[in-house]
């Protein structure tokens, strides 16, 4: 299979912007090349009046007038990716075999009113890997939490996320329960090669074919975006003040790209699955969402892929002042 490459072009750099300091033996630099991905991908249907109210909260926060984001369609989906062998690019590195990491993520296909370009958002994702978290935390701004996966296979997939669990009689940081999707019994019938990205596109027409204002284009768009996850992506990069925690010292809006270099193998997944989600004080997926427990998907594949993923430029930051 052959997909579009995304540009990833370097964006200058002020050059009155300091230098990032680092400790010697920790460059904390995104690995830009990653080989053998796999992942299991999941498409929810989603509502859509809660995801609008996610993209004003979390992107819509410039000035009136410079970004309007809307979900492309009420969909989600859920990315149970492994992260394969990764190419570092720095020296320190060169050699290694880089990091590893079992990862979800929760996948938005919003598009900017202005302009009509097409992103993908990612307000929440899970990841195993200790350096990573915070890595991409401070690079890119992804919302990553620590989390262990109890449960990883084609027919279980389970998340526990290091969270506050504050409901309780006395409030403790543990690992919870947050999403879990198990397939269920029927699944004897062996998987089906995925020869293109037209039999997708046919489900989600179907799946979505009484949406209002809904239209073929949209579906491209979204399974371009979805199927692996590709393209630009935007997240809310932000760090907390240290006066007041309610404040931010830093806010931006910052574009990145996945671009997928190339599909080794991708199938449809059989069977039926159900998502359950496990109430969390602290992880309101279910609402921000705007999913339910018993949910099925609408579309559900595995691919093995190769990409990049790097940073591209700051949309907007605000001036938080001194």
């Amino acid at each position: 299979m052959e997909r579009r490459r995304c540009s990833t072009r370097r964006i200058a750099v002020p050059a009155d912007r300091p230098h990032y300091i680092r400790h010697a033996r920790n460059p904390w630099r995104p690995h830009p090349f990653l080989q053998g991905a796999s992942t299991h991908g999941f498409v929810f249907r989603a509502d859509g009046d809660a995801l609008q109210a996610l993209c004003a909260r979390c992107l819509n926060v410039a000035p009136p007038g410079r970004f309007e984001y809307r979900p492309l369609l009420p969909a989600v989906l859920l990315s149970f990716t492994a992260l394969g062998r990764s190419v570092p690019g720095v020296s320190l590195y060169t050699g290694s075999r880089g990091i590893d990491e079992y990862e979800l993520t929760i996948w938005v296909a919003v598009r900017e009113q202005r302009t009509g370009e097409c992103f993908l958002f990612a307000p929440y994702i899970f990841g195993d890997n200790p350096q990573s978290v915070p890595q991409g935390r401070e690079i890119y701004g992804a919302p990553k939490e620590m989390a262990r996966f109890p449960q990883w296979d084609d027919d279980h997939f389970e998340v526990q996320a290091y969270t506050l669990r504050a409901s309780a009689p006395c409030p403790v940081e543990e690992y919870c329960p947050v999403i879990l999707l198990q397939a269920e019994s029927d699944r004897s019938h062996a998987p089906l090669d995925w020869p293109s990205f037209d039999e997708a596109a046919q489900r989600l027409r179907r799946a979505f074919g009484e949406t209002r204002n809904f239209a073929g284009d949209d579906v491209a768009r979204m399974l371009t975006s979805f199927v692996p996850p590709n393209g630009p992506i935007v997240f809310l990069k932000q760090f907390p003040a240290a006066e007041d925690s309610r404040y931010a010292c830093y806010q931006a809006i910052v574009r990145s790209i996945i671009d997928v270099r190339s599909i080794r193998a991708g199938r449809h997944l059989p069977g039926t699955y159900t998502l359950t989600l496990p109430a969390c004080d602290t992880l309101p997926v279910a609402r921000d969402l705007g999913l339910e427990s018993g949910a099925r998907p609408v579309l559900q594949y595995w691919l093995e892929f190769d990409f990049t993923c790097r940073a591209v430029a700051t949309l907007w930051q605000a001036d938080v002042g001194t």
